[in-house]
């Protein structure tokens, strides 16, 4: 029987698992945010369109973007969060807003639920992102948490 040669590992290999793209040990909300923009920065649209200045130029012209731009958010976010795993996606979810009020229920939940809120609040935080760009401040607040009973109609 013929053997079958294996691939020798260079240094350049070992870089190349090093890389960037290499599943992270830990992951921050705000780290993940600002992979997700580079990401968005580089994405094409067409030839000379780019995804981020066009979601910028649309708010700044509109006061909003177009819904089909979603799409290549949503993806972009789904493909940074695909490689972690669930250790790290329930970390990822006591940072959220959500995670931060029930952080003792992690356990409770199903860790494909708790990465659709990451997502979620990944892409809250990437839309406030881009109104900052715009506009130079941050989006109100949804609610008052001033108010100890606040109206949740």
């Amino acid at each position: 029987m013929a053997e079958k040669k294996t691939k020798r590992r260079t240094p350049r290999d070992e870089e190349k698992a090093d890389s960037p793209k290499a599943v992270p040990k830990t992951v921050y909300l705000f780290d993940a945010v600002g992979e997700i923009r580079e990401e968005l920065v580089q994405h094409r649209l067409a030839p000379r369109k780019f995804l981020w200045p066009t979601i910028l130029k649309q708010i700044k012209k509109r006061d909003g973007f177009d819904g089909h731009l979603e799409k290549p958010i949503i993806e972009a976010i789904r493909s940074l969060l695909r490689p972690l795993d669930d250790s790290t996606i329930i970390s990822l979810w006591r940072e959220t807003e959500i995670g931060m009020c029930n952080e003792s229920e992690a356990d409770r939940y199903f860790p494909d639920d708790l990465r659709m809120d990451v997502e979620m609040e990944l892409l809250q935080q990437i839309t406030d992102l881009a109104w900052y760009e715009v506009t130079g401040r941050w989006s109100k607040p949804r609610r008052d948490f001033s108010d100890p009973e606040p109206d949740w109609d």
